[in-house]
């Protein structure tokens, strides 16, 4: 590992000696879920947290945003944590489970939260060694509903003026696919946009006996997923990754009975927003000629949702630097490819120059990723990740010099 500045000691020593509160705050977090925009209890915890510490809460109409002032207070840096839970049962038999049937932190939010917390104790305790004010947002619905917190924020920042002060910003996400105490970065693409198309085929039902008679609105549909499903694999570049994924289709009342209506709908996801536009717009199209060529008709919903996460080179390469001094080169990650999943954290990389991290949660015998029952993380992965979000703030000099 690299020979540590003064100021990184500091805070490393400052971070070892809140592991154990750090650790304890994810737990209570963990133990009480909330999801969606429906997180009053989750906020208060935070604001409780910051009013503890005499950090200035700034109010926002979605989530909660805090600022710690550095020396220029014309320039800025955002870190960011999702505070949301999801809509899940937690299977795991540990003394911190989920308190609220139903509801889980099985994606790691509340091991975000808890890290940017941590963080800010410790930014707090060397204000004066800041050479920007930090700004911290805590939002909800980063898992929906559409179109999730991250957005709201992002206009509520414009609106006060503050973001025209942010010159760079900060996420990141804990993954069990990497070993607790390494950290793991990607150049470019990181998540993919996220978009629903929904079709709903009007057709003419009567006697399955009789089909002449009859406009068939559950063979239409069938024809539509194929169609698009051809579409997708022949007109797209298979080194550019795309996905059309049906999950649903809903027609028909009885087999003697010709469906006068389909429902179709689909999760789309791309890396690049010239394929997002190429499918969205090829699709309602394919729906619409099928209809028509089958005497139907055809109503198509997109529901736009977040933009590809992309991260800036020059942020990233800073945070690299970073996380270098945090874990040693050895314990860096290059990630081979974006993920299809996706994460709002890209309203906040479309708006400012930004970078997104996953921090390594694996191990001890942990193997289930998020979004399961079993979902759970190994928690000496928080110390490296609040480390990042507090290194991110204490050197933005490099950044403001640029």
């Amino acid at each position: 590992m690299a020979t540590l500045s003064p100021l990184m000691a500091t805070m490393f020593h400052a971070t070892q000696s809140l592991e154990t509160e750090i650790i304890a705050m994810r737990r209570y977090l963990h133990m009480h879920p909330e999801t969606g925009f429906d997180t009053p209890a989750t906020e208060q915890f935070i604001r409780d947290k910051l009013q503890d510490l005499q950090i200035q809460v700034i109010e926002l109409k979605t989530g909660i945003a805090a600022r710690i002032p550095g020396r220029d207070h014309g320039k800025a840096v955002l870190l960011r944590a999702d505070i949301d839970a999801l809509p899940i049962t937690e299977e795991n038999d540990v003394a911190y489970r989920s308190l609220c049937p139903g509801k889980m932190h099985a994606c790691g939010h509340d091991a975000h939260t808890a890290m940017l917390l941590g963080a800010l104790a410790v930014l707090d305790q060397m204000r004066g060694e800041l050479p920007v004010d930090v700004y911290a947002i805590f939002e909800p619905a980063e898992e929906g509903p559409s179109p999730g917190g991250a957005l709201l924020i992002v206009e509520e920042l414009q609106e006060k003026g503050i973001a025209d002060k942010i010159i760079a910003a900060y996420g990141h996400h804990v993954f069990n696919d990497y070993p607790a105490g390494s950290i793991a970065r990607r150049y470019g693409p990181v998540a993919a946009s996220t978009d629903q198309f929904m079709a709903t085929v009007h057709g003419k039902g009567g006697h399955a006996g009789a089909p002449q008679t009859t406009v068939d609105a559950l063979s239409i549909g069938v024809k539509i997923v194929n169609a698009i499903e051809s579409f997708v694999s022949r007109r797209t570049d298979p080194f550019d990754p795309v996905v059309f994924s049906f999950g649903k289709f809903h027609a028909g009342t009885a087999v003697n009975i010709v469906a006068e209506q389909a429902e179709l709908g689909a999760t789309v996801r791309c890396h690049r927003e010239e394929n997002r536009a190429f499918l969205l717009e090829n699709a309602r199209r394919i729906a619409e000629h099928i209809c028509a060529a089958y005497g139907a008709s055809c109503d198509v919903q997109i529901i736009r949702g977040t933009p590809a996460l992309l991260n800036d080179d020059r942020i990233t390469a800073y945070a690299t630097s970073l996380a270098e001094q945090i874990v040693g080169k050895d314990h860096i990650i290059d990630v081979p490819h974006p993920m299809m999943g996706a994460d709002d954290f890209s309203r906040v990389a479309a708006t400012f120059p930004a970078t997104y991290f996953n921090i390594g949660t694996g191990g001890n015998g942990i193997p289930l990723n998020n979004h399961q029952p079993r979902f759970n993380i190994d928690e000496s992965g928080l110390l490296p990740g609040t480390r990042m979000f507090c290194a991110f703030a204490l050197n933005a000099d490099q950044l403001s010099a640029d």
